[in-house]
């Protein structure tokens, strides 16, 4: 993603977390970022409300992001922005625009239409093996990220949000800047091997599960594009392939060190 701030708004900073994203590479998606309000008017239809933080809006075919600090209109691929940070002060663009949730969003509606999706997961590399631990709010995942953290062979690819696509046939852990708690994020990425769907529990169990479990508690512990018909039908479409070709798990787990050999023991 390329970003292009006006020539008169100072030094742009970078947060911590994306400095770890920095790329060389060519952009797919191109984002322009003004001072100023929204200056778009015409008609525009709800299509997603999470207020107070964003809604989303259908206008002319092309889609409006708005959320406390931000306005975008994005094009119909989500490949191309103009974004109004809202403020006059040239001098508060760069801080505003990695507010939550624009790159989130953005993420989102990209995934769907490329084959992946976003998990509310901790991700791990444990020696050359990918792990997703998925979990809601409050389930264990950055708990958990900070016991392997230090493990020698691990990598902890973010301890909140991962994104999983797939590549020239394998199914790939990315990393992302959205922490959790623990504050892990790297910009590394690994072909996955095993997903487990955590819980607290007294001792350290674990357990397979069905496929009709699989895809549930793959979806509940997602960020679907629940404002997008064909989106939702590619999601679900990928989501169903990742339940059937990545072993998948229920697991308890109690937080100590003793969760680690448990996991590599656990053979897919």
């Amino acid at each position: 993603m390329s970003v292009k701030f006006p020539d008169n708004c100072g030094e742009v900073t970078f947060p911590p977390p994306y400095t770890h994203f920095a790329s060389e590479r060519e952009p797919d998606v191109s984002l322009r970022v003004q001072p100023g309000p929204f200056p778009y008017g015409g008609d525009r239809e709800k299509i997603f409300d999470c207020r107070p933080n964003w809604s989303l809006y259908r206008s002319s075919g092309k889609y409006i992001l708005k959320t406390m600090f931000q306005e975008a209109l994005f094009e119909p691929d989500f490949r191309s922005a103009d974004l109004y940070t809202l403020s006059e002060r040239d001098d508060s663009l760069s801080p505003k625009f990695f507010v939550y949730p624009l790159h989130e969003i953005l993420m989102i509606n990209l995934l769907c239409k490329d084959g992946g999706v976003l998990l509310h997961a901790c991700g791990i590399i444990d020696r050359g093996e990918g792990i997703l631990f998925c979990g809601m709010s409050g389930g264990g995942k950055s708990t958990l990220a900070n016991i392997w953290k230090d493990e020698k062979g691990v990598v902890v690819l973010s301890d909140d949000r991962i994104i999983v696509r797939g590549i020239d046939g394998n199914l790939m852990a990315f990393g992302t800047p959205w922490h959790g708690e623990a504050g892990h994020c790297s910009h590394e990425r690994i072909r996955l091997r095993k997903i487990f769907f955590i819980e607290h529990a007294e001792k350290n169990w674990v357990k397979k599960i069905s496929r009709t479990e699989r895809v549930s508690n793959l979806l509940t512990r997602s960020f679907p594009p629940l404002w997008d018909k064909e989106g939702m039908a590619r999601t679900l479409e990928f989501v169903d392939t990742l339940s059937q070709h990545i072993p998948c798990y229920a697991l308890g787990v109690v937080p100590d060190h003793r969760i680690i050999e448990f996991v590599r023991n656990v053979k897919g």
